[in-house]
């Protein structure tokens, strides 16, 4: 099944550089800047492709660490040709690291529905591996409705392997390895319906900081909630 996955996307590497840069990828950087992505971050990316999203973090991680793996060695070879010397590349289907060492970021954009259900759990220990205390898993995938719905209407659409992943199956396997779930939030990109879901675990050992909110924003909340309450 890994060779199969592998070849799939050495052939599609050619329609990804057609592609380009588009409104997905932009918004997954603003995502991680606004989880507190800074010039000096570290970050670990599970499925770079070509390194579309890849390129874009290069320009914000300056004095960082930029790691990326792939599971095509066509993409990878045209990620290297495209990204910046000090981005450090591998082929991985992650199933064993290829490298060591703890990132405060670990990205999944749009890769684990690609990625065979059965392989999850050792996909998050291993991700596991790769966290400190403060690490934030990033991951973003297809709203599983409607994926169930171009599943329906336009299988073409889909790749190799595109599973739909319910909250209900993810969790589990989530808690399992070390991670709770900080926010998983169903929104819309490119149609009317959300078409994509973002998650973000942070690990058990995660400390929480908590402070209290104002006192004069509290009021204003409370003013402008019995206000839309009117209508």
């Amino acid at each position: 099944m890994t060779n199969k996955i592998a070849d799939f996307y050495d052939n599609f590497s050619e329609s990804q550089v057609k592609t380009g840069t588009n409104l997905r990828h932009y918004h997954l950087v603003n995502v991680l800047k606004e989880n507190g992505l800074t010039s000096s971050s570290s970050l670990f990316e599970i499925g770079c492709g070509i390194g579309t999203v890849t390129k874009l973090l290069a320009g914000k991680i300056g004095k960082g660490k930029l790691v990326a793996t792939d599971i095509s060695p066509k993409t990878i070879e045209i990620a290297r040709k495209r990204l910046p010397e000090n981005v450090e590349l591998y082929v991985s289907d992650m199933q064993v690291l290829p490298c060591e060492g703890t990132f405060d970021f670990i990205l999944l954009a749009d890769v684990l529905e690609h990625i065979p259900v059965e392989q999850h759990p050792v996909l998050f220990q291993n991700i596991r591996k790769l966290c400190h205390a403060k690490s934030k898993v990033i991951m973003n995938i297809p709203n599983p409705e409607f994926l169930d719905l171009m599943r329906n209407k336009h299988p073409e659409a889909l790749q190799v392997i595109d599973q739909s992943l319910y909250a209900n199956q993810l969790t589990p396997v989530f808690e399992q390895n070390g991670f709770w779930v900080d926010k998983m939030v169903s929104y819309s990109l490119f149609y009317t319906y959300p078409d994509y879901q973002l998650i973000v675990l942070k690990t058990t050992e995660h400390p929480l900081e908590i402070q209290f909110i104002p006192q004069y924003k509290i009021i204003l909340r409370k003013a402008w909630s019995r206000f839309k309450s009117w209508f």
